[in-house]
């Protein structure tokens, strides 16, 4: 995996040169999931527009920039960017992903105040009761920062105290 590939990649990415980038990726596969590769967080920030054919190519959605970091997916999710969040989900993002402070996107979007994109994590398997950093829900924080859309919004899809959880997580 040298260096000069991943150059290569981002160079082609850049110009938006699908061919060559295409013949890179069959010929390296390692970039199709490779943790340095940043091809999908760079189309998500920077060249939107190669993102669906990325995706399409068998880049995975969910590669990260280093093991511990979040998921592009995440990223989108902090964003509130619908249309990125449903081409990574349609794609086999893992609304579930967890980072190395043991974030999930749905925590993303509520912390960012991004209700649709929460409801889509919901609607797409995100676990409303995920527990995050300190043994705390989604719905948990938000109670903590009084954010009453977000716990109408939770509440209605099933998201729950931790201490309301029980025995059950």
């Amino acid at each position: 995996m040298g260096k000069r590939v991943f150059d290569k990649a981002n160079f082609y990415l850049r110009r938006g040169d699908r061919k060559r980038l295409g013949r890179l990726l069959r010929k390296h596969q390692y970039l199709l999931n490779s943790q340095n590769s940043m091809l999908v967080y760079k189309a998500v920030w920077q060249y939107p527009g190669m993102l669906q054919w990325l995706l399409s190519q068998g880049v995975h959605p969910d590669c990260k920039m280093h093991p511990n970091d979040g998921t592009p997916l995440m990223h989108a999710a902090a964003e509130g960017d619908l249309q990125t969040m449903g081409l990574l989900l349609a794609h086999g993002a893992d609304p579930n992903a967890r980072n190395e402070r043991n974030e999930l996107p749905l925590g993303f979007a509520c912390s960012y105040e991004h209700w649709e994109a929460a409801e889509l994590l919901v609607q797409r398997g995100a676990d409303v009761n995920g527990i995050e950093d300190a043994g705390k829900t989604h719905l948990d924080w938000l109670t903590l920062g009084k954010k009453e859309p977000g716990i109408r919004m939770l509440r209605a899809l099933g998201g729950l105290l931790y201490d309301e959880l029980g025995s059950g997580k």
